[in-house]
């Protein structure tokens, strides 16, 4: 246990630094399915991802459980965040002081998945002003024990959303965070059917794609076939993570081994071979009426030759028509290509805190840079017939 900070109104947080210490009561507490279960956690934090720690806390109320907190700190250098320097004198400057050292970010929620839970309270044992008051005076603390110098409140659902905008917390709202994805229509029975709901143009375009993809081999591989392919999807995996402005922490072949264990049939990860030779991979998590392709891997070369990003927007295509879900979820990168198959999209919020003003014109100009390079072209883009 790292710390026992006093919150109000006879509240208390005990923050542990592993899902190994924490009681028997976290998981009995929990609602069934839920992500903040131990199991789900473990897989994160048994794959020993670099620069990034995490803290669990439990808040009691008259020694019973009831609450649940879950942030990552992430220790966060020039590798990654973009080069912003070249935006002038006052850019240049403040890029050369940041960039000296590294600064640690505390992250409330999971860097590494959307949507994932940052917190649980039991409303019929604590109400939702005395739980948020809590959790802010639990951060606040965390902030200062970890000796961080920012906090990010990641994928804030509506509750807390509304705690955030009409009480002074003091963060500041990220700015316009989109999240792709496309509703399936319930006429959709097989791929060959989404095909014919596309317009003439975009329908010879997925045509021409996938005749490049007719030279590989696309198989799902069970967890033995993953653990032998390991070094060839971290590898593929870092080749596309290498290409990526903003990095957010980054991960190794464990995490998708350990994913696999820890959720089975539920999280898919596909190889696609040349040869025998493994040129890419896809991972996909499904969950209730929703299959979300994951992180991805493979060269840009191969990329070239064989068409194989689009490939993997139209495989996820195809495996959500097949299994019958309601929405495919494809992520906050390549915004275009995603518009391209008909996606759409979802706005999310996040909000942050800096306690330094080099760090704070730092960040804007990070945010500079990063919405440039989500461009505004996909906005233009609608797939479908009239």
């Amino acid at each position: 246990m790292m710390c026992s900070p006093a919150a109000t109104l006879n509240v208390s947080v005990d923050v542990f630094q592993s899902y190994k210490q924490l009681p028997p009561a976290w998981d009995v507490m929990l609602p069934a399915g839920h992500k903040l279960k131990t199991t789900s956690l473990a897989s994160i934090e048994d794959s020993n991802i670099e620069h990034v720690n995490y803290y669990y806390g439990v808040l009691t109320l008259n020694g019973a459980m009831v609450g649940a907190m879950y942030l990552q700190r992430l220790d966060v250098n020039n590798n990654h965040y973009p080069n912003f320097s070249s935006n002038g004198a006052i850019a240049r400057q403040v890029y050369n002081t940041i960039a000296k050292r590294s600064y640690g970010l505390l992250v409330a929620g999971n860097l590494f998945y959307t949507g994932f839970p940052s917190y649980w309270f039991n409303n019929q044992a604590i109400s939702v002003d005395v739980f948020y008051k809590a959790f802010k005076q639990a951060i606040n603390k965390l902030l200062s024990a970890t000796k961080s110098s920012a906090v990010m409140l990641k994928d804030v659902d509506a509750s807390l959303k509304e705690q955030l905008e009409t009480k002074n917390w003091g963060y500041a709202h990220m700015g316009e965070d989109i999240f792709m994805q496309m509703p399936l229509r319930a006429e959709w029975k097989t791929f060959a059917d989404y095909t014919q709901s596309l317009s003439k143009k975009y329908a010879a375009r997925v045509k021409k794609m996938l005749e490049a993809r007719l030279q590989l081999t696309v198989k799902e591989l069970n967890l033995a076939e993953i653990e032998a392919y390991l070094p060839d999807i971290e590898r593929l995996y870092l080749d596309v993570c290498s290409h990526s402005s903003v990095k957010m922490g980054v991960l190794n072949g464990a995490y998708f081994l350990n994913m696999k264990k820890s959720m089975g049939e539920k999280f898919e990860v596909w190889g696609w071979f040349k040869d025998g030779q493994m040129l890419a991979f896809t991972t996909a998590v499904i969950e209730n009426g929703d299959y979300e392709v994951y992180y991805i891997g493979y060269s840009d070369a191969d990329n070239k030759s064989y068409c194989i990003y689009p490939n993997i927007l139209l495989h996820g295509v195809e495996r959500s028509i097949y299994l019958q879900k309601k929405t495919l979820k494809l992520g906050r990168t390549a915004l275009e290509a995603k518009a391209i198959i008909g996606c759409k999209p979802l706005y999310l919020d996040n909000y942050i805190k800096l306690k330094s003003k080099p760090m704070q014109l730092g960040f804007k100009y990070m945010l500079k840079v990063f919405v440039t390079e989500r461009g505004t072209d996909w906005k233009k883009r609608n797939p479908f017939k009239a």
